[in-house]
């Protein structure tokens, strides 16, 4: 996701934080204390804003629990993950590759509600353990308790993409048998659910007193619906690669550069003006590596005429690669994994091809299309 920054790992699990992070914990810590001066009006400023903070802070780590439960149950049926991004609705597990069976999108699906109601009936447990030593600490475990079981439940909600929506989708998959059907089905799902909370919040925000509540779930419902039409896309073009291995994705004509010229030259050879971001370094007829745009832009103007791309570029033995006869799902996970945007097609030792992110997404959207209009 972009504007995001990593932590970490967790379990070998990369972990990253979107800005928009900042603004649901400033919300929810906010939310939180003037809570607390309702029901704990004798705590001082300082003591609600404490307590709040710190259960924000804590109800994200319940987060990075629940997301990382999905994870661990991919990881474990052999689906990568490629990491976890706190944003602003909370997380959301990246997972390289769609379940191979009803039963693993089941499990999976689970995993996080059940993570977040079994933390909520830990702390549920802790707030009684911990009331005689701090009140702060008791109603800290109490609101977390409250706040774990709504996330379990609301992820339960049978809108995909949501964890329910999957749930729902594996049913229709296990009966029906068609993935693509249970996916339409689970997807127009999403789409009611989106339209009922849209609806609710304008509800609130028109005859209620809490306006900014009825704002936030027609927020919610807007991103549901737009979450389920990029999910369901996102299937279509991958659908549309289907039965397609790395030689048919591959391209064998590409423009080449050699390891010899400036970054000047490049540049005033127009290559910023390009919309193409990756580029194949070869030399003597062989690759030798690729360069990415961005290492360009970052050599220093006053250096630009004595860095020569051999310098900047990442060489061929530092790129991840892939078999001519790997499946088209094999070959968006390379590509997901290689941040150049560019894979190369190795057959034994020598390069066959390269496949780029730019032309792959090309390609999906002009075969997606022409699924779609074939169904009209």
């Amino acid at each position: 996701m972009k504007g995001s920054v990593k932590l970490g790992s967790i379990l070998g699990v990369p972990l990253w934080l979107h800005y928009s992070w900042f603004v649901v914990l400033f919300l929810i810590t906010s939310s939180l204390a003037i809570l607390l001066s309702d029901v704990r009006p004798f705590w001082s400023l300082m003591e609600r804003w404490i307590v709040a903070l710190a259960s924000s802070t804590v109800l994200f780590a319940s987060v990075v629990a629940h997301e990382l439960s999905h994870g661990l149950v991919a990881q474990r049926n052999g689906i990568p993950v490629k990491g976890i991004t706190l944003f602003i609705f909370g997380g959301v597990a990246h997972i390289s590759r769609e379940a191979a069976s009803p039963r693993i999108e089941l499990l999976i699906a689970l995993a996080g509600p059940l993570c977040s109601i079994l933390l909520g009936l830990l702390f549920y447990g802790l707030s009684f353990v911990v009331e005689p030593l701090s009140i702060h600490l008791a109603v800290m475990m109490s609101w977390l308790f409250v706040m774990n079981i709504v996330l379990g439940v609301f992820n339960l909600i049978p809108g995909f993409p949501l964890d329910g929506g999957r749930v729902f989708r594996a049913v229709v998959w296990a009966i029906s048998g068609n993935y693509a059907r249970a996916t339409r089905i689970a997807t127009y799902g999403g789409q009611v659910t989106a339209l009922v909370f849209a609806a609710i919040g304008v509800g609130i925000f028109l005859l209620d007193h809490n306006p900014v509540q009825g704002i936030w779930l027609g927020f919610i419902g807007w991103f549901l619906w737009q979450a389920a039409l990029t999910s369901f896309r996102q299937f279509r073009q991958r659908q549309g690669l289907q039965g397609m291995v790395a030689r048919d994705l591959m391209s064998t004509d590409y423009a080449e550069i050699s390891p010899e010229m400036s970054a000047n030259d490049l540049i005033d050879g127009g290559v910023l003006r390009r919309s193409q971001t990756c580029f194949v370094v070869a030399e003597d007829g062989r690759i030798s590596g690729f360069l990415n745009l961005a290492a360009v832009k970052k050599v220093a103007k006053r250096s630009r005429e004595t860095t020569r791309v051999r310098q900047v570029m990442v060489p061929l033995d530092m790129v991840a690669w892939i078999a001519p006869e790997d499946d088209s799902n094999r070959v968006m996970e390379a590509l997901d994994d290689e941040e150049l945007g560019v894979v190369p097609v190795m057959d034994g030792e020598a390069v066959v091809g390269v496949v780029m992110r730019q032309h792959l997404l090309r390609l999906m959207i002009s075969r997606s299309e022409q699924g779609r209009r074939r169904e009209v």
